[in-house]
């Protein structure tokens, strides 16, 4: 028969084959990847043609049946940024998934450019964006072509975008080496430990090792290590075919799910359970199946795979640069910058492992441990009640209340279980209905929060015109350190009286669900996850720290 910790490591693993499933099957929906549609490449979707008369530059484009243009998805800018007026005639009124009530084209439409905008005695490079869907689901990333217009000869010609240095105050991802990424990404993941999510874990998995004396601690933690380093490798497998499939999505894609936010909320319940008593699991002083026998080392391997899957949410320091660097690399080149991000998790605890002398500062073991176990479950009872405001944001009220049902049935599994004899039977059954609440219709709906949310590039592009400076906010509802910035930075006085002083508009998009416009604006500014902070003041670009400060905001606009 299993003992308790082998049918904890089934469940877990169980879980998360289910949770990676989910997540994939969610994206091809919201993405609208359905594998019997060939979708042409955007080039051949929209094909446009650069016609001069007068003083007008006509652009035509020619669109494929099936596919549409966004009117407000057009943009026309000089090679510095400096947007230009343009004409275009009325669209067709369409109610799009993506962005609500919208202008389209379909077949053709022109665009027109009045040339006196441009300097008359010098050439100059013109930068016109656009961006499409088709009506089978998918929806192109935003595009951007330049031409090249000659005063002299009359003539736009096509030419590359021009490129500008970057303002981030970190190396751009395309400047950074390969040491520099894995160095980047070592640091990050070990301050990925002193998350909220990740410390009562790592805090468990030492208590274990205390109370047990263990000979040979060092075997526990180099499990704990490839448990870990293999699950960021295999998020990043996931990740990179992903993308070579054509979803946008980047870090922390997987909560984008409210099954896997479920999956995690009933992994934390069950977690917290234990640590209140209600059953034994892994860590019961003074008593207990070794860790150095049998599935013991499973259960470290185990923890390892858990740490990897609750830092998920989580951006640290330096971990922003390391993976837009690795996901435009080859594979076999992202693959080692994901390890060395796993690994800089592993390393305090494998450090501990290594080094006794390290352990033997710490105290005795004794009651202290008990209080401490049972004092852990309440911060895990609150991670509870964020993720399940997260699933009340991705899927409403409806898939809410049906995840609460899902931790009854596993709270009454569990104590039907701990009784024994026949109602072990009734407790799978429990456990069973506490799994089909995961594939509840109301887990698919996805709430409209277009109110709360008024990011667009084009809201971007057109309060510059005015002479405004912008700040842009891309967040997520589970992402903890987003979540820290909007109350201790953005929340501070000084920077609200800025914001209401009408001297900066303040947009905030939201990467919750799967959204491939805010995807495409990440990977813009080479950020392949959530937070990135913009400010746009006075022509100039700034791309801010993902570990915010008011006074990084007040001095970005010169306050």
């Amino acid at each position: 028969m299993l003992t308790h910790t082998s049918r904890a490591i089934t469940f877990v693993l169980l879980m998360m084959l289910t949770a990676w499933a989910s997540a994939q099957d969610s994206l091809q929906r919201a993405l609208g990847q359905m594998p019997q549609v060939d979708f042409l490449p955007v080039e051949e979707a929209y094909q446009y043609q650069l016609d001069r008369s007068d003083n007008l530059l006509n652009v035509e484009w020619l669109i494929e049946p099936g596919y549409y243009l966004y009117k407000h998805r057009f943009a026309v800018q000089t090679a510095d940024d400096q947007p230009l007026e343009w004409d275009i005639k009325p669209g067709l009124a369409k109610t799009d998934e993506y962005f609500g009530d919208v202008e389209v084209y379909y077949q053709f439409t022109t665009q027109t450019i009045a040339l006196t905008q441009l300097p008359s005695d010098q050439p100059s490079v013109i930068k016109i964006s656009y961006q499409g869907c088709a009506d089978a689901g998918l929806c192109y990333p935003p595009e951007t072509f330049a031409a090249r217009w000659d005063p002299s000869s009359g003539q736009f010609t096509p030419t590359d975008i021009p490129t500008e240095p970057s303002a981030n105050n970190t190396p751009p991802a395309s400047n950074v080496s390969w040491l520099s990424a894995v160095l980047f990404a070592l640091l990050g993941g070990m301050i990925l430990n002193l998350m909220p999510c990740v410390f009562p874990i790592l805090s468990l998995k030492a208590l274990s090792l205390m109370q047990r004396h263990e000979s040979h601690p060092f075997h526990h933690g180099l499990a704990y290590s490839a448990g870990v380093i293999l699950s960021f490798v295999l998020i990043a497998g996931i990740l990179i075919g992903l993308r070579q499939a054509g979803a946008a999505i980047g870090w922390g894609f997987q909560l984008q799910s409210p099954i896997f936010v479920a999956i995690l909320a009933y992994i934390f319940f069950i977690l917290a359970l234990n640590l209140s008593g209600l059953f034994e699991w892994q860590v019961s002083v003074g008593g207990g199946d070794s860790l150095t026998r049998g599935n013991g080392l499973g259960a470290s391997f185990a923890t390892g795979v858990l740490a990897t899957v609750v830092a998920s949410p989580c951006t640290a320091p330096f971990m922003g640069t390391a993976l837009a660097f690795a996901l435009t690399q080859p594979s076999a080149v992202a693959l080692s910058v994901f390890a060395a991000l796993g690994a800089g998790l592993a390393l305090p605890f494998l450090a501990l492992t290594a080094f006794p002398k390290l352990a033997e500062k710490m105290p005795q073991p004794g009651q202290w441990m008990v209080t401490l176990k049972e004092f852990l479950a309440f911060p895990l009872y609150i991670t509870c009640v964020w993720l399940l405001w997260i699933i009340s944001n991705q899927a409403g009220s409806d898939g809410a209340a049906m995840v609460m049902l899902g931790l009854i049935a596993i709270a009454f599994a569990l104590w039907l279980w701990r009784a024994g004899s026949w109602r072990k039977y009734l407790a799978m059954a429990s456990l069973a209905t506490a799994i089909a609440t995961l594939f509840s219709p109301f887990m698919n709906t996805q709430t409209d929060r277009r109110d709360s949310f008024n990011f667009s590039e084009a809201r971007v592009e057109r309060e510059l015109a005015t002479g405004r400076s912008v700040f842009v906010n891309i967040t997520a509802d589970w992402c903890i350190t987003c979540l820290v910035n909007e109350r201790n930075a953005l929340g501070d006085d000084e920077v609200e009286a800025l914001f209401a002083s009408n001297d900066v508009v303040y947009l905030k998009g939201d990467w919750t669900r799967p959204d491939p416009t805010i995807t495409a604006y990440l990977n813009k500014h080479q950020r392949d996850g959530v937070p990135l902070y913009v400010a746009y003041h006075q022509n100039r670009v700034e791309v801010l720290p993902q570990i915010l400060s008011a006074g990084m905001v007040l001095e970005a606009f010169g306050k």
